[in-house]
């Protein structure tokens, strides 16, 4: 999947800011805000740079902890399958 650059200065697709108290990260988009458990942080960091990144190598713990915010940053909208043959 590859991350998506945001199409405006009102889209920003980067996790908010962490905090040792925070237990949840959010994605601030136009119109709407997107959480996800504060352990995803670094998964969305990845998921978003904008290069491909196969959902297997995110940073998380099991298998079933990848697909999660990987299916929902597809369903947003957030992230596109890479074309077969990348990495």
């Amino acid at each position: 999947m590859t991350g998506r650059p945001p199409r405006s200065a009102q889209h920003s697709a980067a996790p908010a800011p962490r905090s040792p108290t925070r237990c949840s990260v959010a994605l601030r988009l136009a119109g709407r805000m997107l959480r996800f458990p504060a352990y995803c942080a670094a998964a969305l960091r990845a998921a978003l740079d904008g290069a491909p990144h196969p959902v297997a190598d995110l940073p998380l713990d099991d298998d079933e902890d990848r697909l999660v915010p990987a299916r929902r940053l597809l369903t947003e909208g957030l992230v596109v399958p890479a074309p077969s043959g990348l990495p």
